[in-house]
């Protein structure tokens, strides 16, 4: 147990999830592990999650309402700064645990050496219908700070985070309103290593809307997390490729030429210094060689319609 609360305190950040929440209370509430304690933050929901919630009658929930909308960061470091618990889990709303993730989880941690300030099982991907369209196994242990720069391969919610280490580097920025969990996980991999415990299985139910994990502003939230930590990539030519070429695929996607024109020169050190990924580098200047190209044909066309 931790000095003052339980073992665990977990954290469920919710928005207008009315009709799918309780699910994943419910999934929380029958662990086989029981010493644990449930805080679940509202971030200000406009539909009847607050009155959902409000039926919950078990001692070992709180619920709180944000008093303004804080956004996924905010909402969970609500929940965060709340706790007691020696170690912190988290599930968002429309997700799921298994009976035993508690008890796997606290196996794990009774065995694991001081340096171990996170533990994670294995991600599994359903649909709304419960088929499963992809597994992402909880494979890479010890030191990850490196591994984890490169591909952001673990999740926040499907660990148990250390308290102390969460609580120290300050919880999630709340300036960031998507890749808040990378920027979490960067910082939080850097202070501690990791244990993965690939036989337990967080269910990530994917399709529902929530505006704590939207979209829309993806490309500028990777700009942003890649200059934050910019200055740790530099003696990791891989992994600064990786995040620079998630950038330069984003931006063809998008359309964004002048988000191409930044990240392209930053990307080319990377290519020099790792010749292994020339052949995927000159793919990408393939796609967004077709995309100036269209553009500029595009404002060709406009340009001709114009002058008639």
């Amino acid at each position: 147990m931790g000095s003052n609360g339980p073992l665990f305190s977990v954290v469920l950040p919710t928005y207008n999830r009315a009709g799918m929440v309780m699910d994943a209370v419910e999934s929380v509430l029958a662990q086989t592990y029981t010493e644990f304690d449930l805080v679940i933050v509202d971030d200000r929901s406009t539909d009847d999650t607050q009155s959902v919630l409000a039926a919950i009658t078990d001692p070992r929930v709180t619920v709180v309402a944000n008093a303004r909308s804080k956004g996924s960061a905010g909402a969970r470091n609500t929940g965060i700064f709340l706790t007691d618990g020696a170690w912190i889990c988290q599930i968002d709303s429309d997700d799921l645990w298994p009976v035993d993730m508690l008890e796997g989880l606290a196996a794990a941690i009774g065995e694991a050496p001081p340096e171990v300030g996170i533990v994670y099982g294995t991600l599994v991907f359903q649909d709304t219908a419960d088929h499963v369209r992809g597994v992402r196994r909880a494979e890479k242990a010890g030191q990850i700070h490196a591994l984890f720069l490169e591909d952001h391969f673990l999740s926040h919610c499907s660990a148990a985070l250390r308290a102390a280490d969460v609580k120290a580097i300050g919880g999630y920025d709340e300036s960031f309103s998507q890749q808040e969990d990378s920027d979490f996980l960067i910082r939080l991999t850097s202070r501690c290593e990791a244990l993965p415990v690939p036989e337990l299985m967080y269910i990530v139910r994917e399709g529902g809307a929530d505006r704590l994990m939207e979209n829309p502003g993806a490309l500028p939230a990777f700009v942003r997390l890649y200059k934050k930590h910019a200055a740790e990539l530099v003696g990791l030519p891989q992994a600064r490729y990786r995040q620079l070429a998630k950038i330069f695929d984003l931006a063809i996607i998008c359309g964004d030429v002048s988000r191409l024109a930044w990240a392209w020169p930053r990307l080319l050190p990377s290519v020099w210094r790792t010749p292994a990924i020339g052949r995927e580098f000159l793919g990408q200047q393939k796609r967004a060689a077709r995309l100036v190209v269209g553009r500029a044909r595009h404002r060709a066309q406009g340009l001709r319609a114009a002058l008639r």
